[in-house]
């Protein structure tokens, strides 16, 4: 083994110099599965089985945890198209860890945790339903109760707001209404201008980019004007 030096560089780092593969790529993607899932003798290990955590986690769980950390799309993308539903639980409970955060006014940690959820969800090329879009809004409503990061809620309500043109694509109210992270947010004293302030430049977005004609430009300006009715509704509750 010591004369094959590539050999040895291989071993240790052709998972890294395969993150971006996919399955557009043929018989190299077939191939990667196929270490992946059924490893040659000289594969005798993956660094998802060795972290501290992994005595609890089954093979899906210590993957998905791996990839997450690491940002592995080709990991991400294959355990999405053999099981979108783990895949989408794992990303719920990450969003729980943020939203504890989020409770406790730890704003920083939890942006950091759902900008990795964005970013994972992306991974997996996941489409449709209220998935993205809810985690965009839960990532915008974090980055703006920071306010360095002001540049960053507009780029995100940007991409949010044009996401809602797209076929097929879920109502704006559906998706806040599904966003405990908002709901919590609008209904906590100290937490509540942060969500209005989300809400108001959300609407102005969207009446820019969508027109003041479009149905979601109209349920936003609705949110908008009942933003205080609705919550002293629900803390009423």
């Amino acid at each position: 083994m010591e004369g094959f030096h590539f050999l040895l560089y291989a071993k240790q780092y052709w998972l890294h110099h395969t993150k971006e593969f996919n399955n557009s790529m043929g018989k190299m993607y077939t191939l990667w599965e196929r270490l992946i899932n059924r490893p040659p003798t000289i594969i005798d290990n993956f660094p998802w089985n060795n972290s501290l955590d992994s005595s609890t986690m089954d093979d899906i769980e210590r993957r998905l945890d791996w990839a997450f950390k690491y940002r592995h799309h080709a990991l991400a993308s294959s355990i999405i198209y053999t099981d979108r539903a783990r895949f989408l639980h794992f990303s719920e409970e990450k969003e729980a860890y943020a939203l504890q955060a989020q409770v406790l006014g730890h704003w920083d940690e939890a942006a950091q945790i759902r900008c990795q959820i964005v970013d994972f969800l992306e991974l997996g090329n996941v489409k449709g339903g209220l998935d993205v879009p809810r985690a965009m809004w839960n990532l915008a409503l974090s980055y703006q109760a920071i306010e360095e990061e002001q540049d960053k809620v507009e780029d995100l309500l940007k991409a949010f707001v044009l996401q809602l043109k797209m076929v097929n694509s879920p109502f704006v109210d559906g998706i806040l209404d599904s966003s405990v992270a908002f709901q919590k947010a609008r209904n906590n004293t100290r937490h509540a201008k942060i969500a209005e302030k989300l809400l108001e430049s959300a609407f102005s977005l969207s009446h820019m980019l969508l027109g003041d004609k479009n149905i979601n430009t109209q349920r936003l300006l609705y949110d908008v004007k009942f933003f205080e009715e609705r919550r002293t509704k629900n803390l009423a509750l």
